[in-house]
C-alpha cells in the first residue's frame, strides 16, 4: 500500500540493475487502484485493493479498457493485494494489513472454471484463513509492522506469500495450504529485497520468481532463480531499479509473466502520478556488478565529522534508514556533521556499484 522506504545493506552476491519500462497504456479510471495481475487464456486480469468492490476485472492489453466485470458474491474486499492462479482455481489475497491489526487475513479461492464460463459474471468463492504464528501484539503501528502482504504466487501444492516489511525492508516468506481451512503460517525464507514488495509471479518454464515493489523514490524488480525446492533465497537473487516514464506512478503493484522473457507490470494512481501498464523484457536487463567491500574504502567508521572514502567513482548518495535520500556529492570527502546520529547507506556510483553501511555519531 502506500509510502515510506527503509533501505538496508545489499549483499555484495546481488547485482542491481536499471532498466525502463515500456508504457503500454494508461489504465482506466475504475482500476486507479490496480493491485495484482493474472493472465489466463490471454485474459489480462486485475483488481482494486482496499476497501473498493469485490470485482476481478478483464482488461484490454493494449487500451488500457474494462472489457468483463466478474463479482464475487460471498466476498468481501478488505484490503485485496495479489492475484495468481494454478490449473483448477483462482486465488485472491486478502491479506493487507499495513497497520498490523488484522485477524481476518484470508486467501479467496475460486474455481478457474467458473469464472472462464458464468454465465452472469458472477462467481462464489471458498475461503483459507491464515495468521502469523509470530505475531502475538496486535497494536497498530502504521508502516511500522513486518506482518503486511501484497504479494503472493501458486507453486505445487501450496501458495506462498511474500510479506511487506515495514520495518526492515525485508520480505518474508510464508508458505499457504491451498485447501479451505483455519492456517498458522511461519517463516520459510527470508529476502533482502531493500523495499516494499507488492506483487509476485512464478514462471515454470524458467523456474524463476519475481518480485515487484518500490521504495520511497522509486520502483524495482527482485528476481530469483535457480532455487531449490521452496527454499528461494537458495539460488540466484537479482535486483532491478525500475525507470518509469514521466507522469505515472512508481508505486509497482502488480506483476505477471507474459511469456518466459516478457513480464507485464502495473502501477496504481499515486506516487509521482497516474496509474499504468507497461511491459518489460529480460534481455534487455543492464546494470552494475556491485563491488566487493574492499574495493572502495570508506573511513572512518562510524563518523563524527568528516567521511572520506579512496577509490574510484562517479558521484556518491547518501539515505538514512527511511530511505531519505540525504546527499549527493562528486567529492571524495564530506562533512557528516549536520546530520542526526543513526545508520545510513552509501551509495557509490561508478562503473560498478559499491554500497556501504556506515554509522554517524
Amino acid at each position: 500500500m502506500k509510502n515510506i522506504l527503509l533501505l538496508s545493506l545489499l549483499t555484495c552476491s546481488q547485482i542491481i540493475f536499471s532498466q525502463q519500462l515500456n508504457l503500454v497504456t494508461g489504465l482506466n479510471d475504475t482500476i486507479n487502484e490496480t493491485s495484482g495481475l493474472l493472465l489466463i487464456n490471454g485474459k489480462l486480469i486485475t483488481h482494486n485493493d482496499s476497501g473498493t468492490s469485490s470485482d476481478l476485472y478483464e482488461i484490454d492489453s493494449i487500451t488500457g479498457s474494462i472489457t468483463r466485470t466478474v463479482h464475487i458474491s460471498n466476498a468481501q474486499n478488505v484490503d485485496w493485494e495479489d492475484i495468481t492462479s494454478d490449473e483448477n482455481y483462482i486465488y485472491i489475497g486478502d491479506f493487507g494489513n499495513n497497520t498490523g491489526t488484522r485477524t481476518d487475513l484470508k486467501v479467496y479461492r475460486i474455481s478457474k472454471n467458473d469464472f472462464l464460463n458464468t454465465v452472469n459474471d458472477t462467481v462464489i468463492a471458498d475461503t483459507i484463513l491464515f495468521s502469523y504464528a509470530q505475531q502475538t501484539d496486535f497494536t497498530s503501528a502504521t508502516f511500522a509492522t513486518n506482518f503486511d502482504a501484497e504479494a503472493m504466487i501458486s507453486l505445487e501444492d501450496s501458495l506462498y506469500i511474500f510479506s511487506k516489511n515495514w520495518g526492515n525492508a525485508r520480505s518474508y516468506v510464508y508458505a499457504l495450504p491451498k485447501i479451505p481451512g483455519t492456517y498458522s503460517l511461519s517463516i520459510t525464507d527470508s529476502l533482502e529485497t531493500q523495499g516494499f514488495v507488492t506483487g509476485a509471479d512464478y514462471d515454470a518454464a524458467s523456474n524463476s520468481i519475481v518480485l515487484v515493489g518500490y521504495t520511497f523514490t522509486s520502483s524495482f524488480l527482485f528476481q530469483m532463480s535457480g532455487f531449490s525446492g521452496s527454499s528461494f533465497s537458495s539460488g540466484d537473487m537479482n535486483r532491478y531499479n525500475l525507470a518509469l516514464p514521466n507522469g505515472y506512478s512508481y508505486q509497482t503493484e502488480g506483476i505477471c509473466f507474459q511469456s518466459n522473457n516478457y513480464l507485464y507490470i502495473s502501477s496504481e494512481t499515486g506516487q509521482g502520478g497516474t496509474t499504468g501498464l507497461y511491459s518489460l523484457a529480460f534481455n534487455s536487463f543492464v546494470g552494475y556488478q556491485l563491488l566487493e567491500n574492499d574495493e572502495i574504502l570508506v573511513y572512518p567508521n562510524p563518523v563524527s565529522n568528516k567521511i572520506t572514502i579512496k577509490g574510484e567513482f562517479d558521484h556518491v548518495e547518501l539515505y538514512d534508514s527511511l530511505g531519505h535520500r540525504m546527499l549527493t556529492t562528486t567529492k571524495n570527502h564530506f562533512s557528516v556533521r549536520k546530520f542526526p546520529s543513526g545508520n545510513y547507506s552509501l551509495y557509490i556510483y561508478g562503473n560498478q556499484l559499491s554500497i556501504k553501511k556506515i554509522s554517524i555519531q
